[in-house]
């Protein structure tokens, strides 16, 4: 039983706490403090919970809350209460502390430094108070709805050991000044959540309930204080409870709890106290006790599980980890149990050790250690008797047929012989007789116990009658429950002239048909071991076999459900080389690496439509073979052909969900969402309890843009299975284009909690990561997902761009070769994205080589031409690169940046006015382009019309007042006009924003020499001297020498 404790500091608190809980009862602590214990049940879960009224002040609560983890060991720790609020909150508000700051903790000197220590809550706690306070369900546990709904604030708490009661004091003023974010001020939390992060068991939590404000404390004149603290009291008490309500304990760390501290038995004075309700007397609840339900509980269900799969004859590496965890669980707990000591004081210099458990208690572990080896080595003959079951030939028991007539023919005699010669060839196949007779007034009943009795998986029965001309044989094919994929087969009297029976004619005939039902049999044996070469080369052997549908005694569905059965071991041949669509659309395996390999799987999927075809021709009313031919043709892609088949299955079966389910795919697939959406929503009025059904519904409407119907669906999803990742990880997904890229990682979290192989929610966490700017975190993810699945190129490609951006560029350029290497269809867009490195890098011919190529994949991509275009002008040559922009503007004439990129390569050739005509048009399209006005400037400049420059870098500083080179450009303008106090005070202002700016220096010194102030020019061609020494640049530094000397 999961176990809870909850302090407080005043009785209100705890009287609005103890509201909660039901059968309460006193427990004493040995050093004399009194909790009560009491139950509170919800959602199928019983709390055991503890509660107790500590006193105010963060000291006291410390000390009770490590009194309280080591004497109850719990797994969860709550302080609920009242405090004060600061700022947002309202009276009745309830606030969850997600860190409480103790606020006195600091160094006095001639003032208070604070040094800020904090408690933090538990995230699990944290994420279930955030969920709990989005619902709101947490208010019906109140006695009425208040008028006015509280609010639920997760945030700051601060915590000191005086009550703060004017806005006006001291230390709100610090609170203000040093603690802005916090939101309310109690005087326990800090204390408690310091002393509750020693113990990593115990998760613990603050909840506090507004009971009055800073500012207006005290004042009485809407509700008396009394009212407002149980008001604050009651919604933090029952926020608390829904908390409790809504967690689930998967595991318990308490071994062995017992009240008063002392676990031993025998004569010490301690164990008087912790006995205040009667003993236990039962051996469960002590056995409970000591190892808790979980640890017992787990270990008997995984074992029932794994034993539960055994008889069911599924012989596989789930059912001996289940087997192995669920024994080694029991035995371990029973020998815990008789072994484990304990430490008690014998008096006060002395420990000893005793044992921790009664006596009875001990001999209970004892004996079931000896049943559990019991039903182990019980558990290993079973498994090994199914291990041979299935190894070993299917056994095909013949019994003897019973002649109506006296006489005997031998006819059993002739079928085991039969039927020897034509499974000669089949180790997994054994005839032998029965040597009795199974008479028709037996029946079906007497005949599967007589083969059960003789291990037998098949049984051969059957009786005839004579008349003066003709025999009738009646054959009974029984199937035992072993082979689940086939029931008895229904077979037909057959009546022949009784000659045929003295040419033995009939019992050819009936070892022919005997021989089909075996191998077909077998055959499934084989296909439900998934060994479908062996199953498809029985099948097709036992259609050599198929007798004369007029005189056959099988029914013509048995030959229907071979053809089918050996169309899905063809069809499941196929998708092992291709992509296979599972229910949910993103789930695909991904398995294409050679032509062959496409080769195989278009021929296995041909060959799998050609039998369901040939079960189709027998059968024309099978849905489940159009079913099965609408998904081979779905997955080879021919979608038209695949919806017609779903279709027509569901005109023969209205209620096939499944088929509703995989048209809709496939109308998903075709891009027809509305059609994909009714599909899935008629499957679901069918089959309500059909998750994956839901996740498709889910994906339909993502891809359709309703992403709020998208989440609903996935919800829906997860409510019926909350262990499907792939509804957790599609909510990643509409989450990811919903921008909330905190929920896409919690989603994707937990995707990878419950399959840490999901490659594609790494991906998408990873791509989560990248857009938060958590590079490192990202390239972790990316790296997990390349390692399940290394022939990802998408998942290089991102890797590539988020090294790119951390300007590890050698990388990036890997991941994108890489990407291209694996699959040839990303290399659009990977040639673009390598091709920004290489430039970034330096490296212009292989950008330009890259975009080249990108470009031949796709003419249509302008931004490429961009990118060409401006790599060309960084290699100089302009008419190349003149060109590539003149491509963007003749499919979009309004991309502004084009045209200044443009005109700085007109401006670069010479062209000066085509380059201002660029400029100029740039900024029609977006007016607020400051590099434009300033390029314009230095077109304008270059053409000595020096007042339309000035303009353009007035109005760069308009835009942006901190650029550095509109203030130099402007102040060049003004020198050139003589206006050099002007040009002097621009200088000066570029030199503000960057003091190390050499030319600036440079140009000033000359206009200070040109107004005749030598002694500013010799300051400032210094400075830059220095500058330009800083740098390493010998041709500046000499050129500012000469100048000197001259001065």
């Amino acid at each position: 039983m999961p176990r809870a404790v909850i302090l407080t500091a005043l009785p209100v608190e705890y009287k609005a706490v103890q509201n909660h809980l039901e059968e309460l009862e006193e427990k004493v602590h040995s050093q004399g403090t009194i909790y009560e214990q009491g139950k509170f049940i919800a959602n199928q879960q019983e709390w055991e919970v503890i509660i107790a009224e500590v006193g105010a002040g963060n000291t006291g609560a410390a000390a009770a809350t490590e009194r309280a983890i080591a004497y109850f060991q719990p797994n969860i720790l709550l302080f609920v209460g009242i405090a004060g609020g600061i700022k947002d909150v309202a009276i009745g508000d309830v606030v969850v502390a997600t860190d409480v700051y103790g606020y006195e903790s600091g160094k006095v000197g001639e003032q208070f430094w604070t040094r800020p220590k904090a408690g933090k809550s538990a995230y699990r706690l944290l994420e279930r108070a955030k969920f709990e306070a989005r619902k709101g369900e947490w208010l019906k546990r109140l006695d009425s709805t208040p008028v006015k709904k509280p609010r639920v604030f997760l945030g700051t708490i601060v915590a000191g050991e005086k009550v703060v009661a004017s806005r006006e004091s001291a230390i709100f003023q610090l609170l203000r000044g040093s603690y802005n974010q916090a939101i309310a001020v109690e005087m326990e939390g800090f204390g408690f959540l310091s002393a509750a992060f020693a113990y990593d068991n115990a998760q613990a939590v603050v909840i506090r309930g507004i009971s009055d404000l800073i500012e207006g404390k005290n004042d009485n004149s809407v509700e008396p204080e009394e009212i407002r603290q149980a008001k604050a009291a009651q919604h933090a008490s029952a926020f608390a409870f829904e908390i409790l309500a809504k967690l689930e304990i998967k595991s318990s760390s308490v071994e062995d709890v017992q009240f008063g501290g002392n676990k031993a038995e025998g004569n010490n004075s301690r164990l008087s106290e912790l006995d205040t309700t009667s003993p236990l007397k039962s051996i469960v609840p002590r056995v409970t006790k000591s190892v808790g339900w979980l640890p017992l509980v787990a270990s008997c269900v995984i074992t029932a599980v794994g034993e539960f799969k055994l008889i069911r004859g599924e012989l596989e590496p789930l059912t001996v980890s289940l087997l192995a965890v669920g024994f080694v669980g029991l035995l371990f707990i029973c020998l815990y149990v008789f072994f484990k000591q304990s430490k008690t004081d014998g008096s006060e210099d002395r420990v000893s050790l005793v044992k921790r458990y009664s006596q009875k208690t001990r001999r209970l572990a004892f004996v079931g250690w000896f049943i559990i080896v019991f039903l182990l080595f019980v558990t290993a003959g079973d498994w090994y008797y199914q291990q041979n079951l299935w190894k070993n030939q299917v056994v095909v028991l013949v019994a003897n047929f019973k002649n109506l007539q006296p006489e005997k023919r031998g006819v059993e005699e002739e079928i085991i012989r039969q039927l020897g010669d034509a499974l000669t060839k089949y180790d997994d196949v054994k005839v032998q007789a029965l040597k009795e007779e199974i008479t028709a007034q037996e029946g079906s009943k007497v005949a599967r116990a007589k083969g059960k009795k003789h291990h037998a998986d098949i049984v051969l029965w059957g009786w005839y009658e004579e008349s003066k001309s003709n025999v009738k044989v009646t054959v009974k094919f029984e199937v035992l429950e072993k082979l689940r994929y086939l029931s008895s087969v229904q077979t037909k009297p057959l009546i022949q002239p009784i000659a045929k029976l003295e040419s033995f004619e009939i019992q050819a005939q009936l070892s022919q048909e005997m021989s089909y039902l075996t191998l077909f049999t077998i055959g499934l044996v084989r296909y439900e071991a998934e060994d479908y070469d062996g199953a498809i080369a029985r099948f097709t052997k036992a259609l050599e076999f198929v007798p004369d549908t007029g005189q056959g005694i099988v029914k013509d569905t048995a030959i229907d459900a071979l053809y089918l059965y050996r169309g899905v071991a063809y069809y499941l041949q196929g998708v092992k080389y291709t992509t296979y669509y599972k229910k949910a659309l993103d789930e695909q395996i991904l398995i294409i690496s050679t032509d062959e390999n496409a080769y195989s799987n278009t021929r296995k999927l041909d060959k799998a439509i050609a039998d369901f075809n040939q079960a189709l021709n027998i059968n024309p009313e099978d849905a489940a073979a159009y079913h099965s031919r609408g998904t081979a043709y779905f997955t080879k892609g021919e979608l038209d052909q695949a919806i017609a088949d779903f279709t027509q299955a569901l005109k023969i079966n209205p209620e096939y969900d499944d088929a509703y389910n995989n048209r809709g795919l496939a109308y998903s697939k075709q891009g027809e969402a509305d059609k994909a959406i009714a599909d899935f929503t008629q499957a679901l009025k069918i089959n309500l309890e059909d998750a994956d059904t839901y996740i498709n519904l889910g994906i339909a409407y993502s891809r359709k843009g309703e992403l709020d119907q998208a989440i609903a669906d996935f919800n829906r999803a997860l409510k019926i299975n909350p262990e499907s990742a792939s509804a957790y990880y599609n909510l990643g997904i509409v989450y990811s284009k919903k921008g909330e890229l905190d929920q896409v990682i919690a989603d994707c979290t937990q995707a990878l909690n419950i399959n840490h192989k999901y490659a594609a929610a790494y991906a998408t966490r990873g791509s989560a990561y990248v857009r938060k700017g958590e590079l490192d975190q990202a390239i972790t993810d990316f790296n997990r997902a390349l390692k399940i699945n290394p022939e990802d190129a998408a998942v290089y490609t991102i890797r590539g761009s988020a090294y790119s951006d951390k300007g590890e560029v050698d990388k990036a350029i890997a991941d994108f070769t890489q990407a291209i290497d694996i699959n040839p269809e990303l290399a659009e867009v990977v040639y673009k994205n390598r091709g920004i490195v290489y430039s970034d890098k330096g490296e212009v011919d292989k950008a330009i080589a890259d975009y080249t190529q990108a470009i031949g994949i796709n003419s249509e991509d302008t931004e490429t031409y961009k990118y060409r275009g401006i790599a060309y002008g960084k290699k100089g040559e302009f008419d190349q690169a003149i060109a590539d922009f003149n491509r963007v503007l003749k499919i979009n004439p309004e991309d502004a940046e084009v045209y200044y990129n443009r005109g700085s390569a007109y401006h670069l050739k010479g062209e000066t006015d085509k380059a201002i005509a660029d400029y100029t048009q740039a900024l029609n399209i977006n007016s607020e382009y400051v590099e434009i006005y300033n390029n314009r400037g230095v077109a304008y400049y270059n053409n000595r019309e020096l007042d339309q420059a000035i303009a353009d870098y007035t109005q760069a500083l308009k835009i942006n007042p901190e650029s550095a080179a509109a203030y130099y450009n402007r102040g060049n303008a003004y020198y050139d006009k003589g206006e050099l106090n002007q040009a002097i005070a621009d200088y000066t202002q570029a030199l503000k924003i960057n003091p190390e700016f050499a030319e600036a220096y440079i140009i000033r010194g000359i206009a200070y020499l040109n107004l005749g102030d030598q002694q500013k020019t010799i300051q400032d061609f210094k400075k830059a001297a220095k500058l330009y020494t800083e740098r390493g640049n010998t041709a500046g530094l000499q050129q500012i020498l000469e100048l000197l000397k001259i001065l």
